[in-house]
């Protein structure tokens, strides 16, 4: 298990650990040593995460990821490097100041992965958290009943076999919420300037939307999601950076998470709103004329029935999630346990296997 501490990443092991309440026990525990020291200038190394880069094929690469989490609000950052699983150490590929961030939103914070191994091909899945401190104000006071949520999930994965760049990209099943009978096309789309050019009128809270460019953008090119209207006074925009051919951006209401050349970079976004039922879409100024692809998405719907006859309806959810959350924490850390790694051993063909007793811990 990886931890965060003053010093870097720091590496534990549970040789004895076979029940939840084994994992529960302190004395249990032995520390391996500081997997990455943190840089001199960086203060605590938050929510670390440590796993081997996989390849589109589900193979490793022979290259680890080293994600941490700085506090102070400054992102999720990462280094590709090596892992030498005897001695419990992780060296960076660069200089320990020459990092790279999963999203440049520095609000994009705490992310973990786990191994998804029920597809025909293993693939590691992605959630961040957006931060946001406190619920939305207006005028000095609170007006909203929530704060923070989870990023979509993402698929982390290799540019390349050999590991030498990471991508991460929506899970392909977010497809799934496509509206396919609201699907527009343009072709060739030039927004003008003022104001812009109308792609979707605000109907509905989800969209997906796909830009593809027949050259790498060589100018200024602006989305803008309208939240209840098509005036520019309750808009998000979103910037698609210079060189990039293609960009997936998805709309969550006041959530935005955009991603640029299938997750070579990634830049979430929220606009400070109470809510939105109504979200459109336009085009700003925008020379590289690129095609456009949108769809209408369809929320999951949660089943409150659940809890329909609670006097705290909002209280038994936020505790169902935080048990849920809790629950996911404790499997993970129990299945790095069992799978023994990271640690001193390397890993074989058997410890890649389900395990019984994880099974009946969830069942």
């Amino acid at each position: 298990m990886v931890t965060g501490t003053s010093k870097g990443s720091e590496i534990w092991e549970c040789p004895n650990c076979e029940t939840v309440s084994d994992i529960t026990d302190n004395h249990a525990w032995t520390s391996l040593g500081v997997v990455q020291a943190k840089a001199a200038n960086e203060d605590y190394w938050e929510c670390p995460d440590l796993f081997p880069l996989l390849s589109s094929k589900g193979e490793e690469t022979g290259k680890w990821v080293s994600k941490f989490s700085p506090t102070g609000w400054t992102g999720d950052k990462y280094f590709l490097g090596t892992y030498d699983e005897f001695n419990a150490n992780f060296t960076p590929d660069t200089e320990n100041t020459e990092f790279n961030w999963y999203d440049l939103n520095t609000a994009f914070y705490a992310s973990k992965t786990f191994l998804d191994t029920s597809t025909a091909i293993s693939r590691r899945v992605l959630w961040g958290w957006l931060v946001m401190w406190e619920p939305y104000k207006k005028n000095g006071d609170y007006v909203g009943n929530w704060a923070g949520v989870q990023s979509i999930p993402r698929i982390v994965v290799s540019d390349d076999d050999d590991g030498n760049a990471l991508l991460n990209y929506p899970i392909p099943e977010l497809e799934i919420l496509r509206d396919e009978s609201s699907k527009l096309v343009f072709t060739n789309a030039r927004g003008p300037t003022p104001p812009y050019y109308q792609l979707l009128t605000p109907d509905g809270r989800m969209a997906d939307v796909i830009m593809e460019f027949e050259a790498p953008n060589s100018a200024t090119c602006v989305l803008h999601a309208q939240y209840d209207g098509t005036d520019r006074s309750n808009v998000l925009n979103i910037t698609i950076p210079l060189g990039v051919t293609h960009a997936r951006i998805l709309i969550d209401s006041s959530v935005v998470e955009a991603f640029f050349d299938f997750g070579k970079s990634s830049q979430s976004s929220r606009r400070e709103i109470l809510s939105s039922k109504n979200t459109g879409i336009g085009l700003g100024e925008c020379e590289a004329a690129p095609n456009i692809t949108i769809y209408r998405m369809n929320p999951f719907e949660f089943d409150v029935s659940l809890v329909e006859n609670s006097h705290n309806t909002e209280g038994v959810i936020l505790n169902v999630f935080l048990a849920g959350a809790a629950m996911i924490c404790v499997i993970v850390a129990y299945k790095v346990i069992i799978n023994g790694r990271p640690g001193r051993h390397k890993q074989t063909d058997d410890d890649l296997t389900e395990d019984l007793t994880l099974k009946k811990l969830i069942s």
